[in-house]
């Protein structure tokens, strides 16, 4: 059974034991027009924290949004689990697709539906050190939590 446990700052300090890699998130687009944009950076969708996040822009049709993620070094993964502020009227995303960077192109992985508050997906195994969300469709979302994990088979959650 293996994990991926991610933490920022003094938080990454007092466990670095624990940690054989440390995250990094980035995105092309995201919300520099928001209020609080220091909330709602990349970066923020790995740190665990449900104050701060990864927020798309509020209207953008024009392409879609991508949340990339470096694991710094390759994994093997099966499962991705999402958290968002959800509520049945605005927060969720409709469309998305997981992708893991293999060679030097990026590979699809797995389809993502109608993710709401708490959304988890098992995808058949597949090493990569980059992974990314690519979303389509969505209404106005934050990502809390973005993360990638090893599911052993029998396992109800990593």
């Amino acid at each position: 059974f293996y994990s991926l446990h991610l933490f920022i700052n003094d938080e990454l300090k007092q466990h670095e034991e624990m940690l054989s890699t440390f995250p990094l998130a980035r995105a092309e687009i995201w919300d520099t027009k928001h209020s609080d944009i220091e909330r709602w950076k990349p970066q923020h969708a790995v740190d665990g924290q449900l104050e701060t996040g990864w927020q798309v822009p509020y209207v953008n049709k024009e392409r879609p949004q991508t949340l990339e993620v470096d694991l710094g070094a390759e994994q093997t993964m099966n499962h991705l689990s999402i958290d968002t502020n959800f509520d049945e009227a605005w927060h969720d995303i409709e469309e998305a697709r997981l992708e893991a960077m293999q060679g030097r192109q990026w590979k699809k992985v797995a389809d993502v539906r109608d993710a709401g508050r708490r959304y988890e997906l098992d995808f058949p195994e597949v090493q990569g050190r980059w992974f990314r969300l690519v979303i389509s469709r969505c209404n106005m979302i934050h990502v809390h939590r973005f993360e990638l994990s090893r599911k052993q088979a029998g396992d109800s959650a990593p």
